[in-house]
């Protein structure tokens, strides 16, 4: 897009500017040299040259999902996870509520409470996939600031609703791993059970508008970077609810 390269083309000539600044003025006052107009020119050229492929290297390597009728890619170019749908074993909607205990105290934390309730939100609303040689992917595009994630989220469970299971078929293994899931990150289980507990029952499947329009960045002072579209209803046997007490929508959105 315009705005992509146009932003290339104001930063990087300035961000090679004053790179070659630290560099040769710093170098040459330890050194005593002052550095020559030629030699200034000539680093600043390297300098911006050298920072835009690295940025545009760190770009190549964004998130990108790709969903298609029969595949859903992960990455670009040689760094792509493709994953036919057909091998897709199972699928769960929101990750296990077992965290680390460091991780549970951030919510009494006025400092931390955003990045708890940001994490909290994004396991809420993760779909854990697996599929073949034990590996696995929590997905979860439902940021404001990921082009189309949220139709691309909502298309991937409906083509996957027949394969839809419940929060109880997590495994210990897999409950182990997710303790600090790594979102939109392919992983691979290793010890523990190596069969998948999978269950046949209708809960966790396909529950009714579960997420909101993603609301305005920095719309609430305490979150820390964009905000996840917000929860505004929650299927009655939804597996982040917990038994005995208040919603879950009550714990997150209050």
């Amino acid at each position: 897009m315009p705005t992509y390269w146009l932003s290339y083309v104001l930063v990087m000539p300035l961000a090679g500017f004053i790179f070659n600044a630290m560099i040769l003025i710093g170098i040459g006052g330890l050194l005593g040299h002052k550095p020559t107009p030629p030699e200034l020119l000539t680093g600043w050229a390297i300098a911006t040259v050298l920072i835009t492929l690295f940025a545009l290297n760190i770009d190549r390597r964004k998130p990108h999902f790709e969903l298609t009728d029969s595949t859903l890619r992960i990455g670009r170019g040689a760094y792509a996870t493709v994953i036919p749908l057909e091998e897709i074993e199972s699928a769960v909607f929101g990750l296990p509520e077992h965290t680390p205990w460091w991780f549970r105290i951030l919510r009494f934390a006025p400092q931390s409470r955003g990045t708890h309730h940001f994490i909290s939100m994004s396991r809420a609303c993760s779909l854990f996939i697996r599929f073949g040689s034990r590996r696995y992917v929590p997905l979860c595009l439902y940021y404001t600031w990921m082009l189309n994630g949220r139709e691309l989220m909502e298309a991937l469970r409906e083509r996957l609703q027949e394969k839809m299971v419940g929060a109880e078929s997590y495994t210990p293994a897999e409950v182990a791993a997710l303790k600090l899931a790594k979102f939109n990150r392919v992983g691979m289980l290793r010890g523990g059970d190596s069969s998948l507990a999978i269950s046949t029952s209708d809960e966790g499947r396909r529950p009714s508008a579960f997420i909101a329009e993603a609301t305005k960045a920095g719309a609430a002072t305490e979150s820390r970077g964009p905000r996840l579209a917000q929860l505004t209803s929650l299927p009655r046997h939804h597996p982040q609810r917990r038994r005995g007490r208040r919603r879950l929508r009550g714990v997150l959105l209050r």
